[in-house]
């Protein structure tokens, strides 16, 4: 199957009624700019602000989600993943975006990696139409402050994690253009958002000629076939470098 239709621009949806969840940082930030017009609702008290929303729902992205490592209040956790997610899909948007995670192909279990399996089937039983996006590692304007921006901008910067972890990468931008063009073409079903590669952060300071003081955890993200998601939208087939490198430039615009 070749690349479906035409990127439209944020443009396109400037008569619309989208929904974004998630939008005080990261992904959910930069996509509430880049989607003019769009509204968004808070975490903490969705069902109340659901409930004001008069208008059907043309398109829902949800990136909201509570990524705690450690779990103090278990309902509340399950509340923030779980119930948020099938209440979101009970306002029958007309189109629903989930963004999942590619951690849900990590070798190793997690609370994470559980509450996005059970998202994602929450999605699928409750949505007639859907897009569920599992990105890898994200960069981008309005991302949170990860080990590769630490190590590129700094020297002699402590880790915790080893030199040998494996990261994979793609741009917020990517994402953004993405969804419009799934809501645009009624793309259904569930995508794998990576580049090409995975490399590690060891080779990452090489490049840069930083010295890190690498840490001892290693993070293993494993190979994750793309190509159902190249098939429709070429701009995902390129390597983590590739991303790397166009992400540096846009940071050059920025200072």
């Amino acid at each position: 199957m070749k690349m479906l239709g035409t990127i439209l621009g944020n443009l396109s949806f400037m008569s619309n009624n989208i929904l974004i969840t998630g939008t005080s940082s990261g992904l959910g930030k930069y996509l509430k700019g880049y989607f003019n017009n769009s509204i968004s609702i808070s975490h903490a008290n969705y069902s109340e602000e659901l409930r004001q929303i008069n208008n059907p729902i043309d398109l829902l992205i949800h990136c909201a989600c509570d990524a705690s490592h450690e779990i103090n209040i278990y309902h509340e956790y399950i509340r923030n993943n779980l119930f948020y997610t099938l209440e979101l899909c009970q306002n029958k948007p007309k189109h629903m975006i989930y963004i999942s995670s590619a951690a849900v192909h990590f070798e190793e279990n997690s609370n994470y990696k559980l509450t996005k399996l059970l998202a994602e089937n929450i999605v699928k039983d409750t949505c007639d139409s859907y897009t569920i996006i599992r990105p890898s590692a994200i960069l981008g304007p309005e991302m949170r402050p990860n080990s590769l921006v630490r190590i590129i901008d700094g020297n002699n910067t402590k880790l915790t994690l080893s030199e040998m972890s494996t990261f994979n990468y793609v741009l917020q931008k990517d994402i953004a253009e993405f969804i419009n063009l799934c809501y645009n073409n009624k793309v259904i079903g569930t995508y794998e958002f990576v580049s090409n590669d995975i490399i590690t952060l060891g080779s990452i300071a090489r490049k840069f000629r930083k010295n890190p003081i690498f840490g001892e955890w290693k993070h293993k993200a494993p190979f994750i076939n793309n190509q159902k998601t190249v098939d429709i939208f070429e701009s995902i087939n390129k390597s983590s470098w590739d991303v790397i490198d166009q992400f540096l430039e846009s940071r050059k615009g920025k200072k």
